[in-house]
């Protein structure tokens, strides 16, 4: 009698059972069915040695010789990456890479802005954003990405870099970097080039102290760049009608470096101040051999600096 009573309350249990069991296992078919279309994905659209030689042809070295396809395929890899896998951060790096190669600059921006704020450490995004801000001559965003570049930690961003190796792994090694080493060196140059943007960028905004002390901070941890840091103390001098003081740090530059433009037409516009046309116009000569001789200006040279893939 009991087990009559309790039999249809058994049977809707074991139902109720199977009917979980069965959800559960579809749930999970259909999970591994998803993760191998990811897989598979994936898989078939690893970008190639000669799709990071050539993304790094574009960001490195300035080649104008652009393949969208070639760009494309890098992007699509590293999108997908990040669809299937919203966690991983270190693929936006790369992403906003390629952005940036096929002069999206707005989405290479917001792919280092999503990275910087998840790994605020990562000097590489704020790097990249402040090339690109510099670029667009938007220098206090500029200025602002590049001071956080300056004060990221280092040994934070070579363990991230170097613990990515599905991310970063193949780039590294496209790049000749093979350990932390190369990559150290990749920052202090980098760090030199962060340096004279940020001076660049506080001249331009008028920020002399803030100028100043970038200067004190070149000429300590980029030597070869000395005579653009003291082109920048006599640009100062001169702006602060310090023209004698000007004039000596100007000749000082010339001895070393007869050719440097920047230099040459600030002499000239000194020497057109106080009215002496002769010896401008024998300046002026100076600039155009220089300019026959491809010499560039610190413009120009600092307009040359490139991303970096990371």
């Amino acid at each position: 009698m009991m087990l009559k009573k309790i039999k249809p309350f058994i049977t809707r249990v074991l139902l109720l059972y199977i009917a979980v069991f069965v959800c559960c296992n579809l749930l999970t078919d259909n999970q591994k069915i998803k993760n191998a279309y990811h897989v598979r994905t994936l898989n078939a659209s690893i970008p190639k040695p000669y799709h990071y030689h050539h993304l790094l042809s574009i960001l490195e070295h300035n080649d104008e010789n652009i393949n969208p396809r070639t760009l494309n395929q890098i992007n699509f890899y590293y999108k997908k990456a990040i669809e299937f896998r919203p966690d991983m951060t270190a693929a936006w790096g790369l992403l906003g890479a390629t952005y940036a190669a096929l002069g999206q600059h707005q989405k290479a921006l917001e792919a280092y802005n999503h990275v910087s704020k998840k790994y605020p450490d990562w000097f590489w995004a704020h790097y990249n954003a402040g090339i690109i801000y510099h670029k667009e001559k938007k220098y206090d965003l500029a200025a602002q990405s590049l001071t956080l570049a300056m004060q990221a930690n280092e040994k934070s961003t070579i363990l991230k870099t170097l613990h990515s190796p599905m991310i970063y792994g193949p780039v590294l090694k496209t790049a000749g970097i093979t350990g932390p080493k190369e990559l150290q060196n990749e920052l202090l140059i980098a760090k030199q080039n962060a340096n004279a943007l940020l001076l660049k960028c506080y001249l331009t905004l008028n920020q002399t102290p803030r100028a100043v002390q970038h200067i004190n901070l070149g000429k300590k941890i980029d030597p070869k760049r000395e005579t653009f840091y003291n082109y920048a103390l006599a640009q100062i001098a001169l702006k602060n009608n310090k023209g004698d003081q000007a004039v000596k740090i100007a000749q000082k530059i010339l001895v070393q470096n007869p050719y440097q433009i920047d230099t040459l037409v600030m002499m000239k516009e000194i020497l057109n101040r106080v009215d002496k046309k002769k010896a401008a116009a024998v300046i002026q000569a100076e600039i155009d051999k220089s300019k026959k001789l491809g010499r560039l200006t610190f413009s120009e040279q600092l307009a040359r600096i490139s991303l970096k893939p990371y």
